[in-house]
């Protein structure tokens, strides 16, 4: 495949435009480097905006200098549209507003940003990546670079070039896949009506700034919504697989609006085999049919309810982790252990989603208490393989359960300004990107 183009003198090309992808390219941008963004997509964020990922999970430990940066802005963006952030810096968003905010900040940054730019090769010398060739609409085209970060969520770029990967738990064991979807029309004056009088406290159904509309069987604070799906499993309305896990959430800027975080889907293969990707899609898109005609029909408030939009991209939890110079693992998480050359901090639990409750229940016994933390060394991030590239977000090396602790929002962007930081410094001092010693940038970190 010969490129019809190559755009040259890029400092950094970042490949993958999702949490931590934008926030390694605004970091790096801001140090100045002349920063490249490749997205396969036609929007930034990727599993917060394509995915419908929302809100942030909350962490008391986290804090870089472009997450700040990055929230502060979209709180401007929506000031005056409703409740923003829960305990715990659980940020609220709406996707369709989240794209354009950090688009926007991106590009005044002077990040370029390339949609629509799925990265098929890279060529390598020497333990160097030269360029990446993406294809773009229906041609090819070549990015040169003195670094590249791997921001892509399933470590593309480090598979192209060259670097070793794993994948699943050491039995194999997947993490489910999710398809989320929102529901618009709900009259929420009248469903806060019904769940106070069902006994439901997963949220105060009195609070009007914020709603959480869950079922979890055998969870208490459903109230009589335990009973309501109980019911519906037994006549058939439901399967389990649906009423197992049912998580709505009120967004600001979106009145009368839930986002669903399920449908969970049972595992159904390796999601990274193309006829099984496709069935989660088709399976997902009819249990999500089939929850919201059960609302429909049987809680109030949902009368007039409809599904607005479903995620054009599924809740993929994990495919791909790249093996690096350090592979975290679930005892670092159960040390709380602290690095030398820790660049980022973790406080969310071993969270897998699984077909197995057990496991699920096992793992919600670990949660730390406020103000605990693990951090993440730098050299989780790079690999003795290939000098200038650095990876950043869900695909770092660490083991399967690890990998279920560091995937959330707030450590994904802190990765992300950590991986642009490096970028800067080891351009500053002529160093390979796996030459620097993360304790030179440990210090820089809010």
């Amino acid at each position: 495949m010969k490129p019809n183009k190559t755009y040259a003198g890029y400092d950094v090309v970042v490949v993958g435009g999702g949490t931590a992808g934008v926030a390694a390219a605004l970091s790096a941008s801001l140090q100045g480097l002349k920063v490249a963004l490749l997205e396969k997509r036609i929007a930034l964020t990727g599993t917060q905006a394509n995915a419908m990922v929302t809100p942030f999970m909350p962490s008391h430990v986290h804090g870089s200098t472009t997450a700040d940066m990055l929230t502060n802005a979209y709180h401007q963006h929506m000031a005056g549209q409703g409740r923003l952030t829960l305990p715990g810096n659980m940020e609220l968003y709406s996707p369709e507003s989240f794209k354009l905010l950090n688009e926007q900040v991106l590009t005044e940054s002077g990040v370029e940003i390339f949609y629509d730019a799925t990265v098929i090769a890279a060529d390598t010398e020497n333990g160097v990546i030269q360029s990446v060739t993406a294809l773009i609409f229906d041609n090819f085209y070549k990015f040169e670079a003195e670094q590249f970060i791997d921001a892509s969520g399933d470590a593309l770029l480090s598979r192209f070039a060259g670097v070793q990967l794993m994948t699943g738990d050491t039995d194999g064991t997947r993490q489910s896949v999710s398809f989320r979807f929102e529901m618009a029309n709900i009259n929420f004056d009248r469903l806060r009506q019904y769940l106070a009088q069902a006994n439901y406290t997963f949220c105060d159904p009195a609070d009007e700034t914020f709603m959480e509309f869950v079922h979890v069987p055998g969870v208490e604070a459903c109230g009589e919504l335990l009973k309501v799906f109980g019911k519906a499993q037994q006549n058939g309305e439901l399967t389990p697989e649906i009423a197992r896990y049912i998580q709505g959430f009120s967004m600001p800027g979106k009145p009368g609006c839930l986002s669903f975080n399920n449908p969970q889907m049972p595992q159904l293969g390796n999601v990274e085999d193309p006829q099984v990707f496709s069935e989660y899609v088709r399976y997902g898109r009819k249990m999500q049919h089939q929850l919201a005609a059960f609302l429909v029909a049987n809680i109030p408030g949902f009368e007039q309810a409809f599904i607005s939009q479903e995620a054009n991209m599924l809740g993929v939890r994990e495919s791909n982790r790249v093996k690096g110079r350090y592979v975290m693992t679930a005892n670092d998480y159960a040390q709380r252990r602290k690095f030398d050359d820790g660049i980022a901090r973790g406080d969310w639990y071993i969270d897998i989603h699984s077909d197995d409750l057990e496991v699920e229940d096992e793992s919600f016994k670990k949660k730390y208490d406020k103000g605990e933390y693990y951090e993440i060394p730098y050299r989780s991030l790079v690999c003795g393989e290939v000098a200038n590239l650095i990876f950043v977000g869900r695909i770092i090396s660490c083991d399967f359960k690890m990998q279920s602790s560091i995937r959330i929002q707030h450590t994904c962007r802190d990765m992300g300004d950590a991986a642009g930081r490096a970028c800067a410094f080891a351009k500053q001092h002529g160093m390979a990107l796996n030459q620097v010693n993360g304790r030179d940038l440990k210090g820089e970190r809010v």
